[in-house]
């Protein structure tokens, strides 16, 4: 399944859970589109659709369906948080202790400046019908929001205006991932997409994967040393910035979704179907482990005490490395 089909048929599959629907929520007065109606407030928004997790200073925030952003100390209480808008998220970005970013659908762009406690939209273009997957900023001013078919979407006075850009050869596949690296810009997705730029976007390098399908995410896993996975269980690893890819061998064939770090050396990929893979340090090659469930795992940080919290289809999910 290709990522943004994934991500968009997520987005309708607890349509039902929510104890107030968004039409009754605001009467009859509602914008034509999601990105101009406030966030719908859920009892459970913990268990709610979440599509990305992230922590800065001491919380995490998860983000989602109908606008759900929420927050948490403890990874095990969560407080909603008020939301202009009620598009799914699809990602969340700290580019500093104060300023975090939200992207979703209807192309729509979140901005806070004080830490996550309140958002402002700053963008919003539903009639594209090209969600955004994913931003990063590579230094305080300047960033990049990227999408479905090859929107990109470029920043450079701090998120007050953005300006779309075009990427070489008419591009036009779906962008799921982004990722700053020194001086690097990196973008993966559809049909094996990579590409590379070191002056800030003013010109992008087209590189092929070796293999062809959807990737669906990016990480930085060493200062020198790049890990893309998508599709079919498919990962590679680069030591070059992305020149040459070494396949690393999994067990599955299921999508791989979601990628985190391990302090001690070793990392962590999430997918479809519960699929939660570890490698240490010692061992370079990944373990399946049991995880309780064959929902879809999308992203997840570590805590303190060594535990994932996951998100997917079924919330927040806390999970213990062995």
């Amino acid at each position: 399944m290709d990522f943004l089909k994934f991500k968009n048929s997520l987005s309708y599959l607890l349509a039902g859970f929510f104890a107030v629907s968004p039409l009754g929520s605001y009467g009859e007065n509602v914008s034509e589109f999601p990105s101009q109606r406030p966030a719908i407030t859920a009892p459970l928004a913990d268990k709610a659709l979440l599509l990305d997790i992230t922590k800065s200073g001491d919380n995490y925030f998860a983000a989602g369906e109908w606008g759900i952003v929420i927050r948490s100390e403890d990874g095990e209480n969560w407080q909603q948080m008020p939301v202009p808008s009620q598009a799914t998220l699809t990602a969340i970005y700290f580019s500093d202790a104060n300023t975090a970013w939200l992207v979703g659908h209807d192309a729509v762009i979140l901005k806070s400046s004080d830490a996550g406690e309140s958002w402002e939209i700053v963008y919003a273009a539903p009639e594209k019908e090209s969600p955004l997957l994913d931003i990063v900023f590579y230094d305080a001013c300047c960033g990049f929001a990227v999408g479905a078919y090859g929107l990109m979407l470029e920043t450079k006075d701090h998120g007050l205006s953005w300006q779309e850009r075009t990427l070489p050869d008419e591009f036009d596949r779906h962008i799921n991932a982004a990722l700053v690296m020194d001086e690097w810009l990196f973008l993966v997705g559809e049909s094996g997409t990579f590409l590379r730029s070191n002056n800030h976007g003013e010109t992008w390098e087209t590189l092929h994967l070796p293999y062809g399908g959807s990737m669906f995410g990016l990480s930085q896993t060493t200062d020198s040393e790049l890990i893309t996975f998508g599709l079919r269980g498919q990962v590679y690893r680069s030591s070059d910035f992305g020149t040459n890819w070494e396949k690393e061998p999994v067990s599955v064939i299921n999508g791989l979704m979601g990628h985190v770090q391990l302090a001690d050396g070793g990392s962590v990929l999430l997918g479809q179907g519960g699929v939660v893979l570890q490698k240490t340090a010692q061992n370079k090659n990944y373990k399946k482990l049991e995880f309780p469930g064959f929902h879809d795992l999308v992203a997840s940080v570590v805590t303190e005490k060594n535990e994932l919290l996951i998100v997917g289809t079924r919330g927040v999910n806390r999970f213990s490395l062995k």
